[in-house]
């Protein structure tokens, strides 16, 4: 606020005002009106001077942040097509994480560089926070720029050509980001865990950007027929926390040999002591359960479950089924011994083998049994001691395995080495592969048409980039919030904090949950304010990242 002075016929007319931005354009309001100077001289030696302090003393109050707030609205007020946007302070905790993980710093010693395109950092940004709260297409994202806690002056077509850039420096980005996270918490590297997804693309061709010569319209010259679409697998390395050190991208299904190499590569390159793999549907599960053994390492695997099978027998037995500790599931493990054939299959086991039946077994919250009912099997599997290499090639090696059900919709079976986790714990690891998946979702939107020609490598490299940064952040997040709530949750609580614009520079929010208290807690942000100005949204980036140290 300052004192304004309007001269009128001769006179000098006092008043307070305040400026504030709407709409990208500077505005005034009066706060007060005083009158005319000369009508105080009686009251005041300097009527002028003594108005100037009193503005001085309106501004300290309001400072305190306890200065009262008036808005006024007609009963039929409203909305226009060009009233400002929402105000995400859910982006601004999201930006706290990454530039606690040296983002921004790793964007701004670069940006000078006549390789990195205009806004390149901010681009990232923008599309990084985004991807933590949900998945959206980059048109998305990029329409809703005004909402960003930072200003985002950049087109949509600089959105695409910043892609190039990100995919020729992810291995330098990925490696400043595990820099800032060991000088924030060490990495508990005594074990590692290998998380493989596939991910399938529709690569397009001949992809121009939009010009007078196509009305403004961006076109793909040529869609591949369904049977052309490419798969690639992201494999992503965390310490014994869950909190990532690396990733790898692989083309195809890896083999067996592939994936005991990626083991190896986390051990070799990260210094863990041994890696468990984590996968979904393999080709090749036999072989790639005896190499990981073979060195050492071990595997959380899918395998599923036939009809007719003893597993399937097993698991549609009602019998040593018992409840979560919440009471949404119920489960039950047990453990054999199998053998693998010289095809690296794995051989089914006698009846007569049957196994221990674990008292670890949990599942349903219905609490319906019965040998009709579905089950979703965990199936534990580990070596009888650390295999060597000649066990690996020999045929008929052993392995001994645990098998976890859980009764849901229909049958599924994870095989892991790790028999000495509970039955729960073996579940949630195999979980934390569904999850991993969702932040890394590909849209076909962000692909085909394009506005800017992107090689189609640079592309999928960039997206996994992007995806993986936000990964990070949103882990380092639940970390400092000491796990207390998923994945999920924090991602919606960090959507929803979202501020409707009143008037001036004001904004309402009305969002308050019991994981928005435990950020206001931990990352010193009064989240529960319903009114902000865009400085209170922008101070809560410096707040987050603050809290981590």
């Amino acid at each position: 606020m300052h004192l304004k002075i309007q001269k009128r016929k001769g006179r000098q007319y006092l008043s307070v005002v305040q400026n504030y931005r709407e709409n990208g354009t500077t505005k005034t309001r009066t706060v007060e009106t005083i009158g005319y100077a000369d009508a105080y001289e009686g009251d005041y030696d300097n009527p002028i001077e003594h108005f100037r302090a009193y503005v001085a003393e309106l501004n300290e109050r309001e400072a305190e942040g306890n200065a009262k707030i008036e808005l006024r609205f007609s009963r039929d007020a409203q909305i226009g097509d060009t009233d400002a946007p929402a105000m995400r302070l859910g982006s601004a905790v999201a930006l706290g994480c990454l530039d606690a993980l040296g983002v921004k710093q790793f964007f701004n010693a670069r940006c000078s560089h006549e390789h990195f395109p205009h806004a390149a950092g901010r681009i990232f940004e923008m599309l990084a926070t985004e991807r933590m709260m949900h998945v959206a297409s980059k048109r998305e994202s990029w329409e809703r720029r005004g909402a960003f806690p930072r200003t985002c002056a950049f087109s949509f077509e600089n959105v695409y050509a910043a892609l190039v850039c990100f995919a020729h420096h992810d291995a330098q980005l990925t490696r400043a980001m595990r820099v800032a996270c060991e000088n924030i918490r060490p990495y508990d590297r005594s074990c590692g865990y290998l998380a493989c997804a596939p991910f399938a693309f529709s690569p397009t061709t001949d992809v121009h950007p939009a010009g007078p010569e196509n009305d403004g319209a961006s076109a793909a010259s040529s869609t591949p027929h369904e049977s052309a679409r490419e798969t690639h697998w992201m494999c992503m390395l965390m310490d014994a926390e869950g909190i990532p050190l690396d990733y790898q991208l692989v083309e195809g299904e890896p083999d067996a040999s592939a994936l005991a190499e990626l083991a190896s590569w986390g051990r070799r390159e990260h210094g863990l002591q041994r890696v468990v793999v984590i996968a979904g549907r393999l080709s090749h599960l036999g072989n790639a359960m005896l190499e990981l053994s073979a060195q050492g390492d071990g595997f959380v695997f899918y395998e599923p479950v036939h009809a007719g099978s003893e597993l399937a027998e097993w698991a549609s037995t009602a019998h040593g089924y018992v409840r979560s500790e919440k009471g949404t599931y119920r489960i039950k493990s047990r453990t054999r011994t199998v053998s693998a054939g010289e095809d690296g299959a794995l051989n089914e086991p006698s009846s007569e083998s049957g196994g221990t039946q674990s008292q670890n077994d949990q599942v349903d919250a219905d609490g319906h049994s019965g040998a009709n009912e579905n089950a979703t099997t965990n199936d534990t599997v580990s070596t009888a001691g650390k295999a060597s290499a000649s066990d690996h090639a020999a045929p008929g090696a052993s392995l001994t395995i645990k098998e976890v059900v859980l009764r849901s919709q229909g049958y599924a079976c994870t095989i892991t080495s790790e028999t000495r986790l509970s039955a729960a714990r073996i579940f949630n690891l195999f979980r934390e592969l569904w999850r991993l998946t969702e932040p890394f979702q590909v849209m076909e939107a962000d692909f085909s048409p394009m506005p800017y020609p992107v090689p189609h490598a640079d592309h999928i490299r960039a997206h996994f980039l992007v995806c993986y940064a936000a990964f990070m952040a949103l882990r380092m997040l639940r970390w400092r919030t000491n796990w207390q709530y998923n994945a999920a949750g924090m991602a919606d609580a960090l959507l929803h904090m979202e501020g409707m614009h009143l008037q001036q520079n004001w904004y309402l929010f009305n969002y308050r949950t019991p994981v928005t208290d435990l950020i206001e807690e931990v990352c010193d942000i009064p989240v529960a304010r319903r009114l902000r100005t865009p400085a209170d949204v922008r101070s809560a980036i410096t707040s987050t990242r603050g809290a981590f140290g």
